[in-house]
């Protein structure tokens, strides 16, 4: 049973273990969510001849997450039962995940996490504040299920992703084709090929925009075929994107798989 009404989720998961934080029975009383902005991974270099320095920053680094309140004793155990439950999530080796809402018309969404403090001093007979914070590797949160759009060979689709931020996706290719090219031909453009690839019927590839990643389905690695003078490895903007397969021969049931999770911010 929720003890309040908002934040609407708030769910710690590292593999068996669990915490839910907005669960009466957990001994948690949430006063404070935040998921900080990432910090800013800054490129920059000097104007040799003038002030001021050459920007080309484009990317984010880690962010902080921090959950803030107390910890008091609950029906089925005690205020020092549920901090050293909490304290299982805090091992820098471990990696938990996030599961929260903050209001219940927003979808679940998902972040990894690393951690980074943990406050929760004795000054009160029953009851303690308690501080835990995190630091997201990754600094996006993501929807817990994916999203599949397909385009047939030569066909081209309008896709929307439904977050606030960029969304990397795989491109599932399947054969029969040969020499295929994924477009993003509306702002930001962007381009996936390959060269002196053939794909028989029943086979695929799955790039990974993200991760640079390129395998066939008999687990082969096919990144010595990307044509690197076109590839930009595209994602996909939170806004109308227009993407277009174009191998450069194709069969029946020759197409490309769209797979992404919708990201935030």
């Amino acid at each position: 049973m929720a003890y309040c009404p908002s934040p609407a989720q708030l769910l710690l998961i590292l593999g068996s273990r669990v915490i839910d934080f907005m669960d009466e029975a957990g001994g948690y009383r949430v006063s404070s969510f935040e998921l900080a902005l990432p910090e800013v991974r800054e490129i920059l270099s000097a104007q040799p001849a003038k002030d001021g320095s050459y920007d080309s920053t484009r990317f984010f680094g880690p962010r902080a997450v921090t959950i803030a309140g107390s910890i008091v004793p609950s029906p089925n155990h005690s205020r020092g039962f549920a901090l050293d439950q909490l304290m299982a999530f805090c091992d820098p080796s471990a990696r938990p995940v996030l599961y929260y809402q903050v209001d219940g018309d927003q979808p679940q969404r998902t972040i990894g996490l690393r951690a980074a403090a943990l406050s929760a001093p004795y000054t009160n007979a029953t009851v303690s504040a308690f501080t835990v914070s995190w630091k997201a590797p990754d600094p996006l949160s993501y929807a817990t299920s994916q999203t599949r759009a397909t385009i047939p060979a030569g066909g081209q689709l309008t896709v929307t992703p439904g977050g606030n931020f960029r969304a990397w996706p795989t491109f599932h290719i399947r054969g029969p084709c040969t020499n295929p090219v994924v477009s993003v031909t509306s702002a930001p453009t962007g381009k996936f090929a390959m060269v002196y690839t053939t794909l028989a019927a029943g086979e695929y590839v799955d790039a990974a925009m993200d991760t640079h990643t390129v395998i066939k389905n008999d687990g082969s690695n096919q990144y010595n075929l990307v044509d690197q003078t076109q590839t930009t490895w595209p994602a996909l903007a939170a806004a109308a994107n227009t993407v277009t397969f174009t191998p450069a021969t194709s069969g029946s049931g020759s197409g490309v798989d769209l797979i992404w999770r919708d990201s935030w911010l």
